[in-house]
């Protein structure tokens, strides 16, 4: 109805990654300094900051769309933490991002690579030799999932590390990072492409106390580390770098990265919101839909009267102000953190639903200012 393709203007980040509004400029002047970076032949580190609902998990997930060329992006979302979780625990994660038979195979084609080369296979992968040596007797062996668990972080049976000539029953830390930097030069050895984590609510570890979080910080440290193959980029929700969890702002962790590359995602502006509405309503708009000949019919029911106009349609322009104001009212009023366009993108959905209910002949100021008296009400504003 109203000529969209669909019944909502809320934005799915992992189906809809290829959009990025208002700010597209400044997510492209980033998406390019990535691609320079890796095929100049270093390694990104980068972390990217801001209030709830400012557009971090859509800014990964366009990264992650704009950069399969030269990168392979992993999208990882940080699991909830306790203060003795481990960072196996975000590592695994990663891993099943990956999938067993992806690793396993790049493993086996590594594994027959230095056999053909007759190179040991610890010299290979830059692995400790016990476990490199534990690699090839999963991969030669008949028991490549036992293999695949343990190398997720899983841990084994005795009986299963047993077979697998595993020194324990679990990798450590230290070995998980030696096994994304494996994991990285291979990538870019087959693929001729680069390793991403795109860690997203790197917050979540906030959690962390004592040892686990000394623990998490040297994993961190090495990971982002000069000699490190694997590209990172962290994003956390936080107003300024105190905010942030100090396994990324720990002092060697953020020499490592540079201060310049911690980025702020600035709250909106209301200009900003309402042009980021302006250009939700285009994207979601049927591009074959006759808009003006919309708004005619409307103006000959509706003279006198607020009516829409081609980039606000079916909202006329009172009604995409409201929207805007009752954002910032919230704002100043504590409510929410920052103007952003989450509870925007509510509002538009609730009003578009009622006016198709109503059968209205577009979303009028009248629905607009219901609903938001509803939101203000419901958030006590």
């Amino acid at each position: 109805m109203y000529g969209l393709r669909t019944d909502y203007f809320t934005l799915n980040p992992k189906t809809e990654a290829n959009v990025f509004f208002v700010r597209k400029d400044e997510a492209d002047k980033f998406l390019d300094y990535v691609k320079m970076t890796i095929r100049s032949g270093r390694v990104p580190k980068a972390v990217v900051f801001g209030d709830f609902g400012l557009g971090k998990t859509h800014f990964l997930h366009y990264l992650m769309h704009n950069l399969q060329d030269v990168a392979k992006p992993i999208y990882v979302e940080t699991p909830p933490f306790h203060r003795r979780s481990k960072f196996t625990d975000l590592y695994g994660a990663i891993m099943r991002r990956l999938g067993g038979r992806y690793w396993i195979g790049l493993l086996a084609d590594a594994v027959k690579l230095a056999g053909m080369n007759n190179e040991p296979l610890d010299t290979y992968l830059k692995l400790d030799p016990d476990l490199a040596f534990m690699i090839q007797n999963g991969i030669t062996g008949k028991d490549q999932h036992a293999l695949w668990r343990y190398l997720a972080g899983e841990k084994l049976r005795s009986s299963e590390a047993g077979a697998l000539s595993a020194l324990s029953n679990q990798l450590s830390e230290d070995e998980a990072v030696s096994i994304l930097n494996t994991m990285a030069v291979l990538i870019k050895q087959f693929e001729k492409r680069q390793l991403l984590i795109l860690f997203d609510e790197i917050e979540h570890t906030n959690a962390l106390a004592g040892d686990s979080m000394t623990i998490f910080r040297e994993a961190i440290r090495g990971l982002v580390d000069e000699s490190s193959n694997v590209g990172t980029i962290f994003a956390a929700t936080g107003r300024a770098l105190e905010d942030l969890p100090i396994g990324i702002t720990d002092d060697p962790v953020k020499r490592r990265i540079g201060l310049a590359n911690y980025i702020l995602f600035q709250e909106y502006s209301k200009d900003d919101l309402k042009r980021f509405i302006i250009e939700t309503i285009e994207y979601r708009r049927q591009p074959e839909f006759d808009v003006q000949a919309a708004i005619a019919k409307i103006k000959q029911s509706y003279a006198g009267r607020s009516v829409p106009t081609i980039e606000t349609y079916p909202f006329d322009e009172l009604g995409v102000e409201k929207i805007v104001d009752t954002v910032a009212l919230l704002r100043d009023g504590g409510k929410i953190m920052s103007v952003r366009p989450t509870e925007a993108l509510g509002i538009m959905d609730r009003a578009l639903a009622i006016a198709i209910t109503q059968e209205a002949s577009f979303v009028t100021t009248e629905i607009v200012t219901q609903v938001c008296d509803e939101v203000i009400k419901m958030l006590g504003a």
